[in-house]
C-alpha cells in the first residue's frame, strides 16, 4: 500500500512533466545542463526528501521494514531527479538563458568573405536560424541561443558548407585544400592568444571568442588577417561596459524575437 502510494506520486510528476507544452525544440545533452544547473536539481531533491519524510511520518514503517523503505525511496528519488534533467535538456528558445557572441571572420585566398549582406541576416522575413545566427546587418558577430551547436552548424544554417578541408559558399564556390592551399582556422579566447584549432567544424565556440577561418598557402603569415579579426564580441555580451552599450539586437520573426 504504501508502495503504491509513493508510485503514484512518482506517477503523477511524470505525467506533469509528460504534458508539459514543449516550446523548445534544442536538444542538449543531459550532463551539460546538469552541470549547469545544480541548484534545481538540489532543490528537487530536498523537496522530494520532505515529500518523502511526510509520507513516512504518515505511515510509519515496522523496523523489518525500513529497509525496504529506504530503498524504494533511494530508486523513486534518483528516477525523479532523472526525469529533471531531462526537463532541462529542452532549452528554451530565446536570449535567455544562454547567450553568447564571437567574433569571427574569414578568408579565401586572402579575400575576406562579406557576411553582413541582408541574406545572411535573420530578420522578421527570413529566420535562417533561430539558434545560431547574425542580425543587424553585422557581418561579423555571431549570436549563438543553444550550448553545443556548432561553426559547422552556424555555416550550415547560412547555405554554406564548412569542414576539416573544404568550405563551399552559398554560391557553390569551393575552396578544398589541394596539396598548395589548405583550410585552417585560428581561435583566440577572450583574454588568451591565438592559436591555430584543429576541430573546425565541430568547434563549439565559447563567449567572446574570436575566430578566423583561412584558405590559402600555408607558408604565408596571416598575421594582418588575425589582427583584423573584430573584437566587438564582449560588448554585445555586456561584458566590457566600459566600451559603450551594446547594439539593440531585437529582431523579431513572428511570436520569436532574436536577441
Amino acid at each position: 500500500m504504501r508502495a503504491a502510494i509513493l508510485l503514484s506520486l512518482l506517477l503523477a510528476v511524470s505525467s506533469a512533466h509528460l504534458g508539459e507544452e514543449e516550446t523548445g525544440p534544442e536538444q542538449h545533452p543531459p550532463l551539460d545542463i546538469i552541470l549547469d544547473n545544480p541548484a534545481s536539481l538540489i532543490i528537487a531533491f530536498i523537496i522530494f526528501g520532505l515529500v518523502a519524510l511526510i509520507f513516512r511520518a504518515m505511515f510509519p514503517l515496522e523496523k523489518k521494514g525500513r529497509l525496504a523503505f529506504l530503498i524504494l525511496a533511494l530508486v523513486i528519488s534518483l528516477i525523479f531527479l532523472a526525469l529533471i534533467a531531462l526537463s532541462l535538456t529542452r532549452e528554451p528558445a530565446g536570449p535567455a538563458p544562454y547567450h553568447t557572441h564571437a567574433d569571427f571572420k574569414v578568408y579565401l585566398d586572402g579575400v575576406p568573405f562579406d557576411f553582413s549582406e541582408p541574406g545572411y541576416m535573420s530578420n522578421p522575413n527570413s529566420t535562417l536560424s533561430q539558434m545560431v545566427h547574425l542580425h543587424d546587418l553585422d557581418g561579423g558577430i555571431i549570436h549563438h541561443h543553444a550550448r553545443n551547436l556548432t561553426m559547422g552548424d552556424f555555416f550550415s544554417s547560412l547555405g554554406f558548407v564548412f569542414n576539416s578541408t573544404c568550405f563551399v559558399t552559398d554560391r557553390d564556390a569551393s575552396y578544398c585544400d589541394d596539396g598548395n592551399r589548405t583550410l585552417r582556422m585560428f581561435v583566440m579566447h577572450y583574454g588568451g592568444r591565438w592559436e591555430e584549432n584543429g576541430a573546425m567544424e565541430g568547434y563549439v565556440f565559447q563567449d567572446m571568442d574570436r575566430i578566423l577561418i583561412t584558405y590559402g598557402d600555408p607558408s604565408v603569415p596571416v598575421t594582418d588577417q588575425l589582427q583584423s579579426v573584430g573584437d566587438r564580441a564582449c560588448i554585445q555580451s555586456e561584458k566590457c561596459p566600459e566600451r559603450g552599450e551594446p547594439s539593440n539586437e531585437s529582431t523579431c520573426a513572428g511570436d520569436f524575437c532574436l536577441a
